[in-house]
C-alpha cells in the first residue's frame, strides 16, 4: 500500500466488514431467491461481468460522476492535466479511495447488481445489458483506435 494512505488501513478494515456484514445478512434473508441464481448461464455471467466492469469504470473514471467523487478526492493540475487523488484520512479518504480504484468499486457494483438481479431479475437483467453493450462499445472504440493510430 502506498506509504502517505496507511492511515486509511483501519478504514479499509472497516469496509471489508461492513461488505462483509452486508453479505451475510442478505444471503440469510434472501436465500429462497437464490433458486433464480441457478438460471445464470456463461453468457449471462460474461453479460453481468461487463456490466459490472463498464459500473465501476463509470464510476471511478468518468466525468459525469465526478460529483460522486468529489467529495472524497482532491483535484491538482499536473503538468496541464487535471488529475483526481483520494485524500488521505478518515472515512472521505476510506470512500475515496474505493471510488478512485475500479478494481475496489468493481466488488460493490457486482454486489449491488447481484442482489439486484435475486429481487427484480427482469429489471436488473436490463440494466446490466446497457452497462455491457456501454462495456463493449468501449472496448470496440480502444480497440478501433488503436488500429486507426498503428497504421
Amino acid at each position: 500500500m502506498h506509504m502517505k494512505y496507511t492511515s486509511l488501513e483501519k478504514w479499509l478494515l472497516v469496509d471489508m466488514a461492513v461488505f462483509t456484514i452486508i453479505n451475510i445478512i442478505l444471503i440469510r434473508a434472501l436465500n429462497p431467491h437464490f433458486e433464480v441464481l441457478s438460471y445464470v448461464t456463461p453468457l449471462r455471467l460474461f453479460v453481468f461481468g461487463l456490466a459490472v466492469y463498464r459500473g465501476a469504470n463509470i464510476i471511478s473514471n468518468e466525468y459525469v460522476t465526478f460529483a460522486i467523487r468529489k467529495p472524497f478526492v482532491r483535484e491538482a493540475v499536473i503538468d496541464g492535466k487535471h488529475v483526481e487523488e483520494p485524500r488521505e484520512e478518515g472515512v472521505r479518504g476510506l470512500i475515496g479511495s474505493l471510488l478512485y480504484c475500479p478494481s475496489c468499486t468493481g466488488v460493490w457494483v457486482a454486489m449491488i447488481l447481484t442482489y439486484w438481479y435475486l429481487f427484480h431479475p427482469a429489471v436488473a437483467s436490463i440494466v446490466m445489458l446497457m452497462l455491457a453493450l456501454s462495456g463493449l462499445e468501449r472496448f470496440f472504440a480502444y480497440t478501433f483506435g488503436r488500429i486507426k493510430n498503428y497504421r
